[in-house]
């Protein structure tokens, strides 16, 4: 069985491959100082973070040696490290300062040691930080502009076999911006199983790298209602042509639903064509692969299959494994071996089925005060299974009103005061998620129109990536709605 170690270097930036054996009777000097070291930086980081993701993400932690500025500490596997980069990146980077002085700079070794303890590969490379608007107004603006949500990265996103293909190409695509070989890319699969995640992905990558490309995510239903709007003002259909042919890059949402609406597929076919000789990249995702979208215009449709289609399938058990272990640790639980295998045996037609599942379960944990057990785990389940009524958006204002104590009818009413503007908005985020109707049908219920409902979204979308007690809520809310 392979262990993996993260080395920090204190000092240099540089990269390197070493194929030295480690030395097994390491110096217990350095043993010593480099437990100290970590123990002082654990004291710090205790105090910074809660008990639970202290127990999940730092006590597994093993100090290994300390030499030449350079701290050794053992992680118990890749994805830990990725998650732990993507998450206290800037926390473990101020601690390591405290402790071994300012000068001090982070730099992982990823170190894969063999059954036998003999290295077979150390690779050095910056640590990596993961997209921070909170310190950067202007990327927090374009971020906003371009409807993205900042918590879908490809750092976050977990690869496995039924997803790599997809994710190398939209990788390919976010990193070589400037040469459009794959135009437009195609993401398809059914739904649950990450298209939407990689596109935003995709958008996020280029913002970070690309500060000044306009990029642009949308929903083929969002973009329809928004023509169709457009259409009644001369003023406001200039905007929405300026809108959509002036960016660098245009991902768009589940391109099915535009079957059957002749006069948005047109206008798309346009803004398509000129986007494409312009060498602007366009990305697209589907619930399958081009060559069958049959209710889509031919015009279309051909354009989308010359382009570069790449599916992702229904996770395998081992991908499930890593799905649930990286899910449960943003929950803040830690699952034994026997639940998570009983997970990915018995959850396994999507990964939204598999959140799904663990939020039922981590609300019951926390705020039911349930043992985690595996008969606990299997009522969930169960229950989940069972449950086939689609959540309706009456539903969910229910829960929403009765949480936050305040009367159905009065989300209605035009008034702006945050007792009810507050609770409209998470009403209208989590039912475009757990509901098929569109941004229109969900305004009409709130007496607004789909661009309020669209703000709403992306106001509570921000929230989620910046404010920890507003996530806290809305993970409550889903639970309890889920939990029916």
């Amino acid at each position: 069985m392979k262990s993996q170690s993260i080395e920090i270097n204190l000092m240099t930036t540089e990269r390197k491959i070493s194929n030295k054996k480690i030395n097994q009777t390491t110096n217990e000097n350095e043993t010593n100082i480099a437990k100290v070291y970590w123990h002082e930086c654990l004291q710090i980081i205790k105090d910074n973070v809660d008990s639970q993701a202290y127990k999940t993400w730092f006590k597994p932690i093993t100090a290994l040696s300390y030499k030449n500025n350079r701290l050794l500490i053992q992680l118990p596997s890749e994805w830990f490290r990725e998650w732990l980069d993507a998450n206290y990146y800037d926390l473990i980077n101020m601690t390591i300062k405290r402790v071994a002085g300012d000068n001090a700079k982070l730099i992982y070794d990823v170190v894969i040691i063999d059954s036998n303890n003999e290295l077979s590969a150390t690779i050095s490379y910056p640590a990596k930080k993961q997209l921070n608007v909170e310190n950067d107004e202007s990327l927090r603006k374009n971020i906003i502009q371009s409807r993205l949500n900042i918590s879908y990265t490809f750092d976050n996103f977990i690869v496995g076999n039924s997803n790599r293909t997809a994710t190398n190409a939209a990788k390919a695509v976010a990193k070589e911006l400037d040469n459009t070989r794959f135009n437009p890319l195609v993401i398809y699969g059914m739904s649950g199983l990450g298209k939407t995640h990689l596109a935003h992905a995709i958008g996020n990558n280029v913002l970070q790298n690309y500060p000044n490309k306009k990029v642009i995510y949308i929903s083929s239903d969002t973009f329809t209602n928004e023509f169709v709007e457009h259409l009644k003002d001369n003023n406001k259909r200039n905007i929405f042509n300026n809108t959509y042919r002036n960016v660098d890059v245009l991902i768009v949402d589940d391109i099915q639903f535009f079957a059957g609406k002749k006069e948005t597929q047109d206008k798309f076919f346009h803004i398509f064509n000129t986007l494409l000789l312009e060498g602007k990249q366009i990305i697209l995702t589907s619930d399958k692969p081009s060559s069958d979208l049959n209710t889509i215009d031919n015009r279309l449709a051909s354009r989308f299959i010359a382009g570069l289609n790449v599916g992702i399938k229904i996770p395998d058990y081992k991908h499930r494994k890593d799905i649930i272990i990286h899910k449960s640790s943003i929950e803040g639980m830690f699952l034994p071996e026997e639940v998570i295998d009983y997970i990915a045996r018995n959850v396994t037609q999507n990964v939204r089925e598999i959140q799904g599942m663990l939020v039922n379960l981590s609300f019951r944990i926390t705020y039911n005060r349930k043992e985690l057990t595996l008969d606990l785990v299997k009522e969930v389940i169960n229950k989940l299974i069972t449950e086939q009524t689609p959540i309706t958006l009456e539903e969910i204002i229910e829960k929403i009103c009765m949480q936050y104590n305040v009367k159905a009818e009065l989300l209605k009413t035009k008034s702006r005061k945050k007792e009810f503007s507050f609770p409209r908005q998470i009403a209208m985020y989590i039912g475009r998620k757990y509901t098929t109707l569109s941004l229109q049908s969900i305004g009409e219920r709130f007496n607004r129109d789909h661009s309020t409902v669209l703000h709403s979204c992306t106001s509570i979308e921000n929230y989620l990536a910046t404010n920890k007690k507003i996530k806290e809520e809305v993970s409550i809310l889903e639970a309890i709605i889920n939990d029916r």
